[in-house]
């Protein structure tokens, strides 16, 4: 068992910076969990880019250290840094992924027409800031601004701010009374139009 310890620990402190990106990136980003052989791999994956950025840092803080000392450069100093790294990886790329920075320029270049998040929260991101009327399943239909949507495409609610009834024979959409933000369930509406002209 004490065999088994020492090599499984070593292992665990090499692959943990790749895990710990990983782990942070699925927490802030608006995508979907993917299996876990696919987050496995993905956490190798940042764990040999963390540990190749350890290398110039390593090589900067031995240089420094000629100059002006602040310790002695060990495992521990590594272990520090690279978790460190780790966690500055996995926020920068949530922060791309929910902001389509990546993706968006791959589009651009004409590399792949995907967004970094589902359809649904690149349309909405995308659109939602200008109003949108949603139909009812029901018939009835909403105007509003969308304040938060739905992270998955079967379920989930929107949270729409400054709720207008739209009626038949009325040309002046009806502002509902004394309600500042209106909740509705995802599984109630049939589509969402998106209007032109942003919120003022």
């Amino acid at each position: 068992m004490d065999d088994v310890s020492k090599e499984l620990i070593p292992a665990l402190q090499l692959f943990l910076p790749g895990f710990l990106a990983t782990t942070i990136f699925y927490w802030f980003a608006e995508v979907p969990k993917t299996s876990q052989f696919e987050r496995v791999i993905q956490a190798l994956i940042c764990t040999t880019f963390i540990n190749l950025a350890m290398k110039p840092i390593e090589f900067f803080a031995l240089w420094l250290g000629e100059f002006y000392s602040l310790g002695h450069w060990t495992n521990i100093t590594s272990s520090i840094y690279s978790i460190g790294i780790a966690i500055v990886v996995g926020l920068a790329l949530a922060n791309a992924c929910n902001h389509d920075r990546i993706f968006s320029r791959a589009r651009k270049w004409g590399i792949t027409t995907k967004a970094s998040m589902s359809e649904s929260i690149h349309l909405f991101k995308a659109y939602g800031g200008d109003g949108v009327v949603i139909q009812m399943l029901d018939g009835r239909r909403l105007m509003g601004y969308i304040v938060a949507f739905p992270t998955s495409e079967s379920s989930g609610i929107f949270l729409i701010e400054e709720p207008h009834w739209l009626l038949d024979g009325q040309p002046i959409p009806e502002r509902i009374k004394g309600i500042g933000s209106l909740l509705i369930n995802s599984s109630n509406i049939r589509w969402v139009e998106f209007l032109k002209g942003a919120k003022p």
